[in-house]
């Protein structure tokens, strides 16, 4: 190739997407081999407990906002550190996309139990065992109303067992 077509082509780069000069429209034909994949397991798996937590370039407030996560959100946790601040919980934690102070994210776990039938007649304290769960409440009148979301960890007092709004064991 000549520097002149050499200077035409990267003239004319400007303009056309990258997809159009790749043969299969933009993406790599071959996938990776399989001794260089990576399989990259979280350390945890937080919840976004505001209504919105932003995910940050550097580990620093002052660094630029790459994305927002909502409430209830998942996220991800790949390391945890201590970098220069804040100074009162200097925590973070390397996600998708960048990294997140720890101070709104609640660490959640899934534990799936089997349903238990005999519940005292007093009635028993029950744990919520995945990461939150949506409680309801029955009105003759109304059908199925949605009450209160129940989060990860906390307790519960449990008097019965019923079919919920989709038919499913319901507390």
């Amino acid at each position: 190739m000549s520097r002149r077509d050499f200077l035409k082509l990267s003239a004319l780069s400007g303009f056309v997407p990258w997809g159009a000069l790749w043969p299969s429209g933009g993406t790599f034909s071959k996938p990776l081999p399989p001794e260089d994949k990576v399989a990259v397991e979280p350390l945890k798996i937080v919840r976004v407990a505001i209504k919105q937590d932003e995910v940050r370039a550097a580990p620093s407030l002052d660094a630029r906002i790459m994305t927002l996560r909502k409430r209830d959100e998942m996220v991800k946790v790949f390391d945890e550190f201590i970098a220069d601040g804040p100074a009162h919980n200097p925590r973070w934690y390397r996600v998708i996309g960048g990294f997140m102070h720890t101070a709104h994210l609640a660490p959640v776990d899934t534990v799936l139990n089997p349903v238990i039938q005999d519940i005292r007649p007093e009635g028993q304290v029950f744990r919520v065992t995945v990461p939150y769960t949506q409680s309801w409440y029955f009105s003759k009148l109304e059908g199925w109303i949605p009450m209160y979301r129940l989060y990860y960890h906390s307790n519960h007092w449990i008097k019965r067992l019923d079919a919920g709004p989709t038919g499913d064991p319901m507390y």
